[in-house]
This record gives C-alpha cells, sequence and structure tokens, in this order.
C-alpha cells in the first residue's frame, strides 16, 4: 500500500510540474471607440523592471472607428519570471503606451483582456 501511495504522489508532483502547451493562450478583444483610426497596433510580454525588456509581442495593425479586432496570441516564449504586457499604438501620428496585466514564473494569472481605446484614456478590464 505505502509502494503505491509513493508512486501515486511522484505522479502528481511530476505532472504539476510539467506546464500544459496551451496554458499560456491569451484571448485579447480590442474596441476602438475614439473619433480616430488607431495604428500600428502591438502588444508586447515585458519582463523589464526599470527598462522594457520584450520576450513577446502580437501585431494587430490598424482598427478603423468603432471596430474591434479579437485574436488570440499563443505566448511561446515567457521565461519562468514575473512580468506584465505593453499595449503600444499610434494615432493622429502620437504614440501611446499603457501598461497592463500580469505574469508570473512564466505562466498568465488572466486568460483573457478587453482594451477599449477611447479618445482620452485607454481602459483595459479581465
Amino acid at each position: 500500500m505505502k509502494q503505491l501511495l509513493f508512486i501515486f504522489c511522484g505522479f502528481i508532483f511530476f505532472n504539476s510540474c510539467d506546464k500544459d502547451k496551451n496554458e499560456n493562450v491569451l484571448s485579447l478583444s480590442v474596441y476602438n471607440t475614439s473619433d480616430t483610426e488607431v495604428t500600428n497596433i502591438k502588444i508586447y510580454a515585458n519582463i523589464g523592471v526599470t527598462n522594457n525588456n520584450f520576450v513577446d509581442s502580437v501585431t494587430i495593425d490598424n482598427i478603423e472607428i468603432n471596430k474591434q479586432h479579437d485574436t488570440e496570441w499563443v505566448l511561446k516564449n515567457l521565461p519562468s519570471v514575473d512580468g506584465d504586457f505593453v499595449l503600444k499604438f499610434q494615432r493622429n501620428d502620437e504614440n501611446f503606451n499603457k501598461e497592463f496585466g500580469y505574469f508570473t514564473n512564466g505562466s498568465l494569472l488572466d486568460k483573457s483582456y478587453v482594451i477599449h481605446i477611447e479618445n482620452d484614456t485607454v481602459k483595459i478590464s479581465k
């Protein structure tokens, strides 16, 4: 009986350390509710604290006025550290950056985000 318990505990231990290949899939919905087209949209996985250190990214390109873009981002290059995400885009030749979210030990805490780009702000919800 002890051997069976030992084998079972060993199986649980080794499987808990194995990352599922589909574990780091992030669903993103980006809405442009501003009065102008949003261009050069890119979202980065960032592991830098004082300086950005981007390890992965997804490109959305452009979203017209009152349109949305949905995508699933498979994060293949997340190292086993903590980090966040950085949204970068342009509107009327002006650059915008917005940090959001969090991942820890290379695993996502949240699997989806809804991003609303408005005239004067960017709202991000889970």
